[in-house]
């Protein structure tokens, strides 16, 4: 009797390490795919952004362009603007200009 005992014992035994080996046979399967599918979605997520940071640099590139051109032509309109004023007008402006600035000169 205590020899039955003793082998249904041994053989639940054996039959929870077999449950708990296909467990984790199961899991670790389980794992791998889930890691499989977070590495997918992580790289899908990588080319959004990277898609997203160029788009950005090509918009600041259009932008910066966009500044630059009115810069140049601001700076064509007063070159036109001065070349029309008179030589003795134009020193006079700049005198007006610099005694402002010089040094001890408030």
């Amino acid at each position: 009797m205590e020899g039955d005992i003793l082998n249904k014992v041994l053989e639940a035994e054996k039959a929870i390490a077999e449950r708990v080996k296909a467990e984790e046979e199961k899991i670790s399967l389980w794992l791998a795919e889930q890691k499989r599918v977070i590495e997918r979605e992580k790289e899908a997520e990588v080319g959004k952004l990277e898609e997203s940071s160029l788009a950005d640099v090509d918009e600041a590139r259009k932008t910066a362009e966009q500044k630059i051109a009115a810069m140049v032509e601001d700076a064509a309109e007063l070159d036109r603007l001065l070349s029309t004023l008179g030589d003795k007008l134009l020193a006079r402006i700049v005198r007006t200009h610099i005694d402002r600035i010089r040094p001890g000169k408030i």
